[in-house]
């Protein structure tokens, strides 16, 4: 009798293989968008840090608490200003992001909180 053809057993090993291999697949592509995801929200924080600092180039008589710090504006001001344009969420181009802007006059730094899709991105404490 001339056999052609694939033992249960030999299908069933090959499945279990090719659902392996798609598990590492599925696990790579996940990191890799979560990755494109992370370094979007970290350019968007140094666009808005220096749309913040020409702000505050343009605006020297900002008045700072007693401890020199100043909240610049929530983002949309720095929108509504022409200083950036609107922050789209990620993959999400018909949402905007909200957020804030501090500035320490002792230092000379920024703090830059992003929030987006309800995620906090840069310094929000």
């Amino acid at each position: 009798m001339d056999k052609r053809g694939f033992t249960l057993t030999e299908l069933i090993a090959v499945i279990v293989i090719i659902g392996i291999l798609s598990g590492i697949g599925i696990m790579s592509v996940s990191r890799l968008l979560n990755s494109f995801k992370v370094d979007y929200y970290d350019k968007l924080e140094k666009s808005v840090e220096a749309a913040a600092r020409e702000y505050v180039s343009d605006h020297k008589n900002l008045v700072y608490d007693g401890n020199g710090k100043k909240q610049i504006s929530i983002i949309n001001d720095l929108v509504n200003q022409s200083y950036i344009s609107n922050i789209s969420v990620y993959n999400k181009k018909n949402q905007n992001c909200s957020g804030s802007v501090t500035h320490n006059m002792q230092d000379n730094t920024y703090s830059v909180c992003l929030i987006c899709d309800g995620q906090n991105y840069g310094n929000c404490n």
